[in-house]
């Protein structure tokens, strides 16, 4: 039986060279155990932490109120159950099973009394109501192992359910801002000045387009927004989107259409892509990127998620495209690209199908370290009172009711730690796939040529 020969980096692709020096790394491998924690924990969080239980059983009835989508339970005896108004642990039940951290985010301990606020520390006595007994120390079941706040809110309720906020939010805006960095980026590094061309008809249609759309979206819509109960609508943001898309593709199917009038329609246009968006960039980087955050955040009347993924994510694609811009300045001239346009490729496929997957390397470390900027950006915003809205808990809200009173650390400290470990993590992981993408680890480099091939895999192997 011969012995199997082992891997050579001569058949190892880059990427699987880059995730081995990667996972290399101990504080990469932290790193993603400490994210895995918080997205299964925000992801969880309506489970791990409700005042609604996961089962309970009422005269011989078997409800689940945790994992309901009902509103309203009707009991044989005609009683009405309204999920987010009963107090279940004052119902007369069988049988129940409470979730992991009996409390809601946010919810006050009025139903208890207010025996619970203001301000119990982890390591304070904490009682409940009975029925009948009258005031009685709260087990180890139902204690507020975090402490609670000004009302007799859960602080641990309203960490997990931080978390699965400021994730959220982040991973969103993060996505928008690299579908925007990438796409800007692309088209001003490839095209440059010179490359890119319109036919005058594509361009007057689509100007036409983006300008009725302009108009229908902030103009006509500015009549129906007269006053702050119209501008709660949502459902007006959506269709003036909508409508701002379709006249766009409108507008561009006319102007093609518009090339069958003669030749002066045909005649291409030069535009300067890569000086637009340097114009661009720089109106950006005018202002610094927390003001603009909290500029654009304090004009939004009703602040919710959506509204904070779009503000987060269209001021935070700038370093993308800066990024993939000047890669792509050194891609575009690799012989494989003009190899490629001898065959006949458009210039659309070099672009997305061989140009942009070799010049996004730069980009992806970005984004981690991006990631948690955005994290900061949110829990600022919360904190100044502009970000999310009461209803929905925040680290940065948790963090800014501790204003109230500097003696209960324990509304700082434990958002605070939650906050500090999760910026950490991305920075580790922005660190780790900073080394594992530098082009001296892979094949062919100045480090594989001053040393033998087994040293290098006894190094990633290490």
């Amino acid at each position: 039986m011969t012995a199997r020969p082992s891997s050579t980096l001569a058949n190892q692709s880059p990427w699987r060279l880059r995730r081995k020096y990667f996972l290399r790394a101990s504080s990469a491998r932290w790193a993603l155990i400490i994210l895995a924690v918080f997205f299964f924990t925000g992801w969880l969080a309506p489970w791990l932490a409700n005042d609604q239980p996961w089962y309970i059983q009422l005269n011989g009835e078997h409800y689940y109120p945790a994992f309901s989508t009902q509103k309203v339970y009707t009991t044989p005896e005609g009683e009405v159950l309204r999920l987010a108004e009963t107090d279940w642990k004052r119902l007369k039940f069988e049988s129940v099973i409470w979730a992991p951290i009996p409390y809601a985010p946010g919810k006050t301990d009025r139903w208890n009394g207010y025996l619970n606020a203001p301000y119990k520390g982890p390591f304070d006595a904490q009682y409940f109501q009975h029925p009948a007994a009258g005031k009685q120390a709260l087990s180890w079941r139902f204690r507020h192992w975090l402490g609670t706040g000004r009302n007799g809110e859960d602080v641990l309720s309203g960490v997990i359910h931080g978390t699965r906020s400021s994730m959220g939010i982040a991973l969103g805006a993060m996505l928008m801002a690299t579908l925007v960095g990438l796409l800007l980026g692309s088209l001003a590094g490839f095209y440059g000045d010179n490359r890119f061309r319109w036919s005058r008809g594509i361009l007057l249609g689509v100007a036409l387009g983006a300008f009725g759309g302009f108009f229908l979206v902030f103009g006509r819509k500015a009549w129906h927004w007269s006053s702050a109960e119209a501008m709660e609508n949502e459902t007006n943001w959506g269709w003036g989107l909508l409508s701002f898309l379709l006249l766009l593709i409108l507008g561009g199917v006319f102007g093609k259409a518009s090339e069958k009038l003669g030749r002066w329609w045909i005649a291409p246009v030069r535009l300067p892509l890569d000086a637009s968006m340097l114009r661009l960039l720089e109106v950006f980087h005018a202002v610094p990127h927390f003001v603009l955050v909290i500029a654009l955040a304090a004009l939004i009347v009703t602040p919710n998620w959506w509204s904070l993924v779009l503000v987060l994510g269209i001021t935070s694609w700038t370093n993308i495209a800066r990024l993939v811009r000047a890669e792509l300045f050194r891609v575009r001239e690799l012989d494989y690209l003009e190899a490629a346009r001898s065959l006949g490729l458009s210039n659309g496929q070099l672009l997305w199908r061989h140009a942009l997957p070799n010049a996004i390397s730069p980009s992806i470390v970005a984004i981690a370290f991006g990631v948690g900027s955005i994290i900061l950006l949110e829990s600022g915003l919360s904190f100044l009172g502009i970000g999310l809205p009461p209803d929905q808990v925040s680290w940065g809200q948790l963090i800014r009711s501790g204003q109230n009173d500097f003696s209960a650390w324990w509304l700082v400290v434990f958002p605070g730690l939650a906050l500090l470990f999760t910026v950490l993590a991305f920075n580790w992981i922005g660190e780790a796939m900073r080394d594992a993408f530098d082009p001296r680890t892979l094949p062919g480099s100045k480090r594989v040529t001053e040393t033998t091939e087994e040293e290098v895999i006894q190094d990633i192997q290490s």
